[in-house]
This record gives structure tokens, C-alpha cells and sequence, in this order.
């Protein structure tokens, strides 16, 4: 099942909305071809910014997720992207239910979901200093079932 594919998108991941983010640091710059968040520049020291999905995704049935894209890692243990099982949004380090090894740059990355049972929120996590950052981007994001 095709989620989002360079533009064409079944379940509102380009929709601003459909997104909940812990401040105004983390923002969408593109949403024509690729769900791309990014961090603005943070002068205090660190900052941790996270933004997820509002709508969960059942992956009951689901034996593997097919992202392709980046995640940039600014050296944060709890940064990343990935599936949480709460919609309360309140932390910056999730119990990640399932974590997905995306990378600085641009890549194909298939993750075994096949454990997880129930509906799930995708969402990303990222560390920021005194330069913007891209914290992920999406091209392709696929349910494998």
C-alpha cells in the first residue's frame, strides 16, 4: 500500500495539519514532492523538537515499512524516526515501539514491523543547535502488507 510517493499522498502526510509539532522550531519547508521537516536555528544550546503524525496507522497486518529518505542526527541517543503507541506527544524521548534507521542522506530503508499489533503514531524526534538542520524526508513511504 502506497502511502506517499513523491507527491501523491492516500492518507494526509502532506497536510500541515494532520501533524502535531512540540513548537514552531520544526516546520514543514516542502510538501510537493517529499514530507520534508526541518529545524530553524536554535541559539540557546541544544534544543530537541519532535513532530508526529496525528493520525495513527494500524499495522496489524503490516509485515514491513519501505521508506525512502533521511534523517539528520545531530548526535542524540532519542533522536530519530519511527512508531510510538501514544498520541500523548508531551516528551522528547519516545519509547520507540519500532525505530527506522534512516540516515543523512538519501536511501531505501525497509523495517520489519511484523510484531507490532494495533495502530500506531510515526513521528520524528531531532536534536538542533545554531544551524538549521534537516530533521527528516520523506519521498516514499510504503505499507507492506
Amino acid at each position: 500500500y502506497i502511502a506517499y510517493s513523491n507527491g501523491y499522498d492516500a492518507i494526509g502526510f502532506t497536510s500541515t495539519n494532520n501533524w502535531t509539532y512540540s513548537s514552531t522550531r520544526i516546520y514543514f519547508s516542502n510538501t510537493s514532492t517529499s514530507i520534508d521537516l526541518k529545524m530553524k536555528t536554535y541559539t540557546g544550546g541544544w534544543n530537541d523538537e519532535y513532530a508526529y503524525f496525528k493520525n495513527p496507522i494500524d499495522l496489524t497486518n503490516v509485515k514491513q515499512v519501505r521508506i525512502v529518505g533521511s534523517f539528520y542526527n545531530n548526535g542524540a541517543t532519542s533522536s530519530g524516526v519511527g512508531f510510538v503507541t501514544s498520541s500523548n506527544l508531551n516528551t522528547i524521548y519516545p519509547t520507540w515501539s519500532k525505530k527506522i534507521d534512516l540516515t543523512s542522506s538519501v536511501k531505501e530503508v525497509i523495517t520489519d514491523v511484523s510484531s507490532l499489533k494495533g495502530s500506531y503514531y510515526f513521528g520524528t524526534v531531532n536534536r538542533c543547535d545554531g544551524t538549521a538542520r534537516n530533521a527528516m524526508k520523506i519521498t516514499e513511504f510504503e505499507l507492506i502488507y
